[in-house]
């Protein structure tokens, strides 16, 4: 980090852009900090979810918020994703009208048909999926934020206590705890049910194969996916994180939201 730090300063002294803009936590204190002793006039840092609401110990909470808050006194503009974002770092002193919302845009997606995209799946993960089938589907990288392992959880009592045999659910991505994962639906005898793709370029392509997308992260700052899978006009359940709520709220006719790890909440107090 010291190394970075005097290399960034290296570069800013020599460049001297008009404008530095900053995009994680860690660089964001590092940068903006490099940036005003090299006396750039304009520091920008997005912040696209905020590291303290993921799950970790008291100590590491507060260090998180020191070194973020550390980073906005250097800053000039600080830009959120979400709303929910931005109520929270309001509270804290010297940065309020820093802040401004600019909301994820997204280039809509060249979407395969109902029936390719389910044609396609097929053939990846070269498991039968028949026109009875109800499909369900994740797109996601395969973290802990994510939820995967908690939701699997959910999806195996839907599936048996609700004789739910039809239902598949299709999960996109890869990660570092596809291994886990692939391990917990063996043990709750989903491999019938649960298919893995891993990674698929241009994953949004096959959002119209689901009848249903669902979203269980423990975290979120505003998710793309939930964009695409809006204007593929398919039903969404997603747990109610950053700013999951703002992308849904003014759709609730057309598309379903629901708390679905009531534990999630419970750990985050939404």
């Amino acid at each position: 980090d010291i190394k970075v730090f005097i290399e960034l300063l290296k570069i800013f002294k020599k460049e001297m852009p008009d404008i530095v803009h900053l995009n994680s936590s860690k660089i964001g204190a590092l940068g903006a900090l490099a940036a005003r002793l090299a006396n750039i006039k304009k520091i920008v840092f997005t912040t696209h979810g905020l590291p303290f609401m993921e799950r970790r110990s008291w100590v590491q909470v507060m260090l998180l918020k020191i070194l973020m808050w550390t980073g906005f006194i250097f800053m000039t503009d600080i830009i959120t994703v979400s709303k929910h974002e931005a109520r929270i770092i309001k509270k804290w002193p010297f940065v309020k009208k820093k802040i401004k919302v600019i909301y994820n845009g997204i280039k809509i997606p060249n979407f395969l048909s109902k029936e390719k995209a389910r044609e396609k799946i097929s053939e990846i993960t070269k498991r039968e999926i028949y026109s009875q089938d109800i499909l369900w589907g994740t797109i996601a990288e395969l973290v802990d934020n994510k939820g995967i392992l908690e939701f699997l959880d959910e999806f195996c009592y839907h599936l048996k206590e609700r004789e739910k045999a039809n239902v598949k659910y299709i999960l996109i991505g890869t990660g570092e705890l596809k291994k886990q994962i692939e391990e917990k639906i063996q043990k709750l005898g989903l491999s019938e049910n649960v298919f893995l793709t891993g990674f698929l370029k241009d994953a949004s392509r096959y959002l119209k194969a689901f009848d249903l997308f669902v979203l269980p992260s423990k975290k979120e700052g505003l998710p793309y996916v939930l964009l695409e899978a809006k204007f593929a006009g398919i039903k969404i359940k997603a747990n109610k994180v950053g700013g999951v709520p703002e992308i849904l709220e003014k759709e609730k006719k057309e598309f379903e939201m629901e708390n679905m790890l009531k534990k999630t909440f419970e750990i985050y107090g939404v």
